[in-house]
């Protein structure tokens, strides 16, 4: 009796450690895979931070690119505006101006025809 309360002890006690050594690993386990995966979405972070600032940084390259583009063009639309309407100004000052000077020349003409003719 006492051999076999002493083989029960024995695996009882073993079965206890066992168990404990089971969860002492599992835990052990447990604590390393969060490490990795910590370190793993450490690296995930990081490469999406990095993606976002490198893609950022292609909008803002492409958006000043358009803008200058944009300033461009409106720029030379202007200054073609601006050149029509100083055109259209020097040829109405020439159309008013070859009038004025023929009007002056036609009552010249007329003075003189009529000077000639007395």
């Amino acid at each position: 009796k006492k051999i076999a309360a002493a083989r029960l002890i024995q695996s009882t006690w073993r079965r206890n450690t066992y168990l404990k050594n089971i969860a002492a690993a599992n835990m052990i386990q447990a604590h390393w895979r969060a490490v990795a995966c910590r370190k793993i979405c450490l690296k995930n972070m990081a490469a999406k931070t990095i993606q976002a600032n490198w893609k950022a940084s292609v909008c803002r390259k492409t958006y000043l690119k358009n803008l200058t583009a944009a300033k461009l063009i409106q720029s030379y639309w202007r200054a073609a505006g601006c050149r029509d309407a100083h055109l259209r100004t020097v040829a109405a000052a020439k159309t008013i101006q070859a009038n004025w000077r023929s009007e002056v020349c036609r009552k010249t003409y007329l003075k003189n025809l009529d000077a000639a003719q007395r």
